[in-house]
């Protein structure tokens, strides 16, 4: 519940009982939550005390979109006509779980702030209990025996800090770097789907191109077919893993140099960290998104707009 206590000075001294019924206090909506007048006040009228009119308005219930919080307006109402105004800003508990609808049990800054842009599926997941800030599992998760998923972004509590990707990314805090690790990820889900295509959906291939796994990254040898050449004592190729492609004469699909990333795939241009998957999703997220270019969408308390302007923790 938020409650609001709306107060005006009455001058000259002493007139505030001649002007009680001539005024009303009027807010803005916050979305779809619920707005009470006091008992005292209906529909805005004052109550006196002293040369002061005041009145009390309670907000019950958050409302559904990040939209619904941010810049409001309280007017003061004169015989009908606005006769004075009040800037406010409404915020969410960041950091709290009472959101309506959404994932259940996801905190606040998760169901506002994924609204800001739209990446695909995403799901919240806890604290990970490392520095790993979100996840797609069929980058790391592949296997033979079972399909991965390999479109959902994991989310995790992590990510609500101030980060630099692999340490060369666009330094980015809390909304601007959950907004940032949304497009790395999903850089992800890209190279999945475009390296599906690279392998056949057949025997070991049928959960797609392997990644954390390099097991399936080959093309069939000058007998077109898969595993040890004909007239080899392991010329059938098996049905089980491990399976036996890249066992003969079959032609790996790998860049020479980096493992898993497919040779008909340009490399991404600088690689300044370990492998060109993450360099190529930390240069996406980076040309999408730079410290302060979600602050406006950020109405967590702790936030952007909280107390001090474009801190994250404030």
């Amino acid at each position: 519940m938020l409650t609001m206590n709306l107060k005006a000075r009455v001058e000259p001294a002493g007139c505030a009982p001649a002007m009680r019924d001539r005024v009303l206090f009027s807010v803005d909506a916050i979305g779809a939550s619920t707005m009470t007048w006091a008992t005292a006040n209906p529909n805005g009228r004052p109550t006196i005390n002293g040369d002061f009119l005041e009145a009390v308005v309670t907000f019950t219930g958050l409302p559904e979109r990040n939209t619904d919080f941010g810049a409001k307006v309280a007017r003061l109402m004169l015989d009908g006509a606005v006769h004075e105004t009040k800037n406010y800003e409404v915020f969410f508990a960041r950091d709290a779980t009472n959101h309506p609808g959404g994932q259940a049990g996801s905190p606040n800054w998760y169901h506002y702030w994924g609204q800001v842009v739209n990446v695909g599926t995403t799901s919240y997941a806890g604290s990970s209990g490392s520095p790993t800030m979100a996840r797609v599992l069929g980058m790391v998760d592949w296997s033979y025996e079972t399909a991965p998923d390999k479109t959902t972004l994991y989310i995790y509590d992590e990510v609500v800090t101030d980060a630099r990707a692999y340490g060369v990314g666009n330094q980015v805090s809390g909304i601007d770097n959950f907004v940032s690790t949304l497009y790395h990820e999903s850089r992800h889900v890209d190279q999945i789907s475009r390296a599906d295509t690279l392998v056949p959906n057949v025997r070991c291939w049928q959960y797609g191109y392997s990644w954390n796994k390099p097991h399936n990254h080959w093309a069939p040898g000058p007998d077109g077919l898969w595993g040890p050449p004909p007239g080899t004592a392991t010329a059938s190729v098996a049905t089980a893993p491990p399976f036996e492609p890249g066992g003969g004469d079959d032609a790996s699909i790998d860049h020479p140099s980096w493992v898993h990333w497919p040779n008909v795939w340009p490399l991404p241009n600088p690689i300044r960290i370990f492998h060109p998957i993450e360099e190529d999703a930390v240069l996406y997220a980076d040309a999408r998104v730079s410290e302060g270019d979600f602050a406006d969408h950020d109405w967590g308390d702790p936030g952007k707009n909280h107390m001090t302007l474009l801190k994250y923790n404030d």
